[in-house]
């Protein structure tokens, strides 16, 4: 698989801008395929483990943040962000998600499709440090830092499943994603980002 990155290099600032741009938003649409991704998840099987409920609400939670920082750093380089359903079905690189009908399935999938995140973000990251953009390599460390502790909550629940545990304590998911851009994006007396979502 390609990357726009692995186009030949060229020193036009509009050529770079354009390419950073189609580079974020391949992110931009992993991202939100994956956030639909966990919230088929949430749905399905949410309500029956509660343990999972917060989990895969707080995943969905946090890659809504990452999907809002994103878009803004799109923006803010002069760019477009596109995320219709479909340019997202189309860009994202991450699998379908299968017909899951029980808890260990959802389990499976997701942490299949955050692995494969994961990996995409990583090239991604890759390609982006050509383009000597600070905040954008930024943003995605910490989206990198943010999926790899996510990727750890899941094999966790997903081997306590798999030796019968369900009776032990299992860590508490708490948000790792923490926005480069919050204080610029938080305006005096605005509401909470979170409702509605």
């Amino acid at each position: 698989m390609t990357y726009l990155s692995d186009k030949p290099e060229s020193k036009d600032p509009d050529s770079n801008r354009t390419q950073l741009v189609g580079l974020l938003n391949q992110v931009l649409a992993d991202t939100v395929d994956l956030r639909l991704q966990t919230r088929q998840a949430l749905l399905a099987v949410g309500r029956s483990f509660p343990e999972l409920k917060v989990l895969f609400d707080g995943l969905s939670r946090d890659l809504r943040k990452c999907i809002d920082a994103i878009a803004s750093r799109v923006v803010s380089i002069g760019g477009y962000p596109k995320v219709t359903v479909q340019v997202v079905a189309h860009e994202s690189h991450l699998r379908d998600y299968p017909d899951a009908f029980n808890v260990h399935e959802h389990l499976r999938a997701l942490l299949s499709s955050y692995s494969r995140y994961e990996l995409h973000l990583h090239n991604i990251m890759n390609a982006v440090k050509d383009s000597n953009d600070a905040e954008s390599e930024r943003l995605l460390e910490i989206m990198r830092r943010s999926t790899e502790t996510d990727l750890w909550f899941l094999e966790v629940h997903l081997e306590s499943l798999a030796v019968c545990l369900h009776d032990m304590k299992l860590p508490a998911w708490s948000p790792v994603f923490e926005s480069p851009f919050r204080k610029a994006e938080e305006a005096p007396g605005s509401g909470s980002p979170e409702a509605g979502s």
